[in-house]
């Protein structure tokens, strides 16, 4: 903190930052963290390092041991380490109670909680860092939803050390940020309009996964009658057509594959002014694939290892962190390319979108079946992916699956717009956080005391 032998004004003037970020009211100010802290020594302070808390130290009960998934998931709950009053006492300087502010600091850098009331006090481990504030300047509220607003958390993640692993090294990062200061009575303000807002967007984001979780029932459901035929049993009846006419085929056999690439970064000319799909997982988000986040040109086609496809297709995402939880599966009409971690098939003799359907309904089962194992990065075996049996009927009644489940799957372009307008509402709530720090919220009184002149006023008790 500030210098005993200097004056409030001294201290002030060091504690202000005079050239914010952006603009503010006139009764706010930009202010450095260190100034806004308890006066506690330990209350800008981050956890020991992981050989300080040995797990001989743990007890089944005591204080507890906060670690970086309690800041992640905003759970005080989770974790079942504990360690004894003597240890409690032993690491004291890295004790925490409600009220504390924690942040995790490594890895996953800048998710913030606040220990709320009734928790239990105990320490944090060397992933998070604890920020105890001084409430008589700033509400912790107030600062839990700035620190998770732009331009606050980017700055605060672009000045963490580390290109693979982000690491909040030291405190220093967190003590010269700027934080733009209202009065106390404004602050509060803020925080019950981000609260009301946030909670009629909350709301309206459970609706939205409420109708995707049921739609995504019923779809399984349908999907499982059409491959095995319980769709078309009247159909196959009417035309004197039996089930066992179906085969099963690997994937293999439905086809010609081909694989992605990447043409040479270094090369502009494969990148700039490009006008054709270069389609990656990033992109696959939709049943049918229209446009690619990055393009390329056609001397990348000509001089590189990509493959350009002329044919309807469908597309397989093989490597991606994303197979943790869901095989990405599209289908693409003509003039594409894509890149390494992709797979093409061009289906032969066999409808793409009755293709289509197959392994979407599969694919659990194909992410089970054909995963590789022992890998760091999740892939899926190309050579198990080529044996994945299918069952396929009649050309007709390939047709004839596919005009039911069009009828019957017609919300699914409704289920888009939903996700969509989810992506909306997070979007919605960043702008709501950003006017909130600029003022902006319709909520600021020009009659609210001064915050720096308050700040002034604390300032001068420590002298």
């Amino acid at each position: 903190m500030a210098k005993k032998n200097m004056t409030s004004e001294e201290k002030l003037e060091e504690a202000i930052v005079k050239n914010g970020p952006y603009e503010v009211p006139g009764n706010w100010g930009f202010v450095k963290l260190n100034y806004i802290l308890s006066n506690n020594k330990n209350s800008l302070k981050r956890g020991p390092f992981g050989s300080a808390i040995k797990k001989d130290y743990f007890v089944p009960i005591g204080y507890k041991v906060y670690e970086q998934k309690n800041a992640i998931y905003n759970d005080m709950n989770l974790g079942d380490y504990f360690i004894d009053e003597n240890k409690y006492k032993e690491l004291e300087a890295f004790s925490v109670k409600p009220g504390d502010l924690i942040v995790s600091c490594s890895g996953t850098v800048g998710k913030i909680a606040l220990i709320p009331e009734g928790a239990k006090e105990g320490i944090i481990n060397q992933a998070l860092l604890k920020i105890e504030l001084n409430e008589s300047i700033i509400l912790n509220k107030y600062f839990m939803f700035l620190f998770i607003s732009e331009p606050f958390i980017s700055k605060i993640i672009d000045d963490s050390r580390g290109s693979a692993i982000k690491n909040i090294a030291g405190t220093k990062i967190l003590k010269d940020v700027a934080v733009p200061l209202p009065p106390l009575k404004e602050q509060q303000r803020i925080v019950d309009r981000i609260e009301s807002l946030f909670e009629k967007l909350d709301k309206a984001k459970e609706l939205i996964e409420e109708a995707r979780e049921g739609f995504e029932k019923r779809k399984v459901a349908i999907l499982n009658k059409a491959v095995k035929g319980e769709l078309t049993k009247d159909w196959r009846k009417k035309n004197s057509i039996s089930l066992k006419n179906w085969e099963e085929r690997s994937l293999k056999e439905c086809g010609k594959w081909f694989g992605g690439g990447t043409p040479s970064k270094a090369n502009n000319s494969f990148w700039n002014n490009g006008t054709i799909n270069w389609i990656t997982p990033k992109d696959m988000k939709y049943k049918i694939i229209e446009d690619s986040e990055v393009k390329i040109t056609e001397e990348a086609i000509n001089n590189s290892s990509v493959k350009y496809i002329e044919e309807n297709a469908l597309i397989f995402v093989v490597r991606s962190g994303i197979l943790r939880r869901l095989l990405p599966i599209a289908m693409c009409y003509k003039g594409f390319t894509v890149n390494q971690d992709m797979k093409i098939l061009v289906p032969c003799n066999i409808e793409l979108e009755y293709l289509y359907w197959v392994c979407v309904s599969s694919e659990t089962d194909i992410r089970n079946k054909c995963s590789k194992s022992g890998t760091t990065v999740e892939s899926i075996s190309t050579e198990l992916l080529y044996q994945y049996l299918v069952k396929i009927p009649s050309i007709e009644e390939q047709k004839e699956i596919v005009k039911i489940l069009d009828k019957l799957l017609e919300e699914e372009d409704k289920i888009e717009e939903l996700t969509q307008l989810e992506g909306q509402i997070e979007l919605i709530k960043k702008s709501i956080l950003a006017k909130a720090f600029r003022g902006k919220l319709g909520t600021n009184c020009e009659e609210d005391e001064n915050a720096l002149e308050l700040l002034e006023e604390i300032l001068s008790k420590d002298i």
